[in-house]
């Protein structure tokens, strides 16, 4: 361990190159991730005539989320770039004819995935769930709520069992030439306005109507007591009875921290037949920033190992890229199967480490050669 904390002049050299490579395939997923998670927000967000400053600020909660999932994938990608590169150039000939073993040739790589490692856990534990967290709240407060009273132009919407409202117009949650049918009561009610807003309050959904007529009807026991009422009215407030519905709170694994998802036992808002998803998610944080190194110690194991060829390096590229999918997708199997039986939720910590001993094993042994 002592050697590879002992950075020379050229091990900064080939870390300077690997950052910068991951920076420059992070931004590309990212923007590609980003933009598939944005596209369906962009409608209803603009819907409300919200400015761009806020849409730019709601859709960045979504980043180290989408950080944490491509880090690994950024990584090896780098990796197979920045040191087939040094292959193609010679470099990589001319620090092996100068004495430099693979050890030596794998340190920026080992520096790098060290690297990666702390900043995927502390996205994992702390920065991504604390920015979904902002994220439900940002679209709650704006969006959300606002989602579940949007209203089509020119179109009857049914909001509940026995509501419905025709809007001729809308701008933002100000609505125009107003239609609604309400007989969710004993008392049927047909409510015409020329305007109204839709406000959230404690209790749930309301819309303000100016300018408008009232007719309501209301059934009595026998004919003779059924009663009719007709009336104009400048200011009326209708409850749109939304307010027990999005009472209980739900909350995703990607939202909870840690102790809570490993916990999941003990609070209400998870469903009995979810308490091993949700925990299995919080072991999951834990193993996800492994990749990095994994992933790192498999590109070293096939890259440096290789023989030069002018033709090219295509075969150790192909051979990395194969393995580290081989990987990912074991870990994807472990992963569903522990959530089936949480017993064996060891599996992944133990295919972890038998790979990095595996992998240490199988370098050493090309180190020896």
């Amino acid at each position: 361990m002592r050697e590879f904390l002992d950075i020379k002049t050229l091990d900064k050299y080939i870390i300077k190159q690997l950052l910068t490579a991951i920076g420059v395939v992070v931004f590309v997923l990212l923007g590609i991730a980003w933009l598939s998670q944005i596209i369906r927000l962009i409608e209803l967000f603009f819907s409300h005539n919200l400015p761009f400053l806020s849409f730019l600020r709601f859709s960045s909660y979504l980043l180290p989320g989408l950080v944490a999932i491509v880090l690994p994938i950024a990584f090896l990608i780098a990796v197979l770039f920045i040191y087939n590169k040094l292959i193609s150039d010679r470099e990589l000939i001319v620090m092996k004819a100068v004495g430099m073993d693979l050890k030596a040739l794998y340190k920026p790589i080992f520096v790098v995935s060290v690297l990666l490692f702390i900043l995927n856990f502390l996205l994992n534990h702390f920065i991504a769930p604390y920015s979904a967290v902002a994220f439900k709240k940002y679209k709650t407060d704006f969006i959300g709520d606002l989602s579940q009273v949007v209203l089509k132009e020119k179109t009857f919407n049914d909001l509940a069992s026995g509501l419905t409202v025709y809007v001729d117009n809308t701008k933002g949650n100000i609505l125009y030439d107003i239609f609604i049918n309400d007989s969710r009561e004993k008392s049927s009610k047909t409510i015409y306005a020329e305007k109204g807003q839709v406000l959230k309050t404690e209790k749930g959904f309301s819309v303000v109507l100016v300018n408008g007529s009232l007719h309501e009807s209301k059934s009595g026991e026998t004919r003779s007591e059924d009663r009719i009422t007709f009336g104009k009215f400048e200011n009326y407030t209708i409850d749109l009875g939304l307010a027990k519905e999005k009472s209980m709170k739900i909350f995703k694994p990607k939202e909870l921290s840690t102790y809570k998802l490993l916990t999941a036992e003990k609070w209400d808002f998870v469903r009995k037949d979810k308490i091993n998803k949700y925990k299995v998610e919080g072991h999951k944080r834990f193993v996800m920033p492994f990749y990095n190194i994994i992933f790192g110690m498999i590109c070293a194991m096939f890259i440096l190992s290789a023989r030069f060829s002018r033709q090219g390096n295509f075969k150790p590229v192909f051979t990395s890229v194969i393995s580290c999918l081989f990987v990912y997708s074991v870990y994807i199997g472990a992963f569903s199967f522990v959530r089936k039986s949480y017993e064996f939720i060891y599996i992944p910590y133990v295919l972890t480490l038998v790979l990095i001993v595996f992998l240490r094993w199988r370098f050493n042994r090309e180190n020896s050669r």
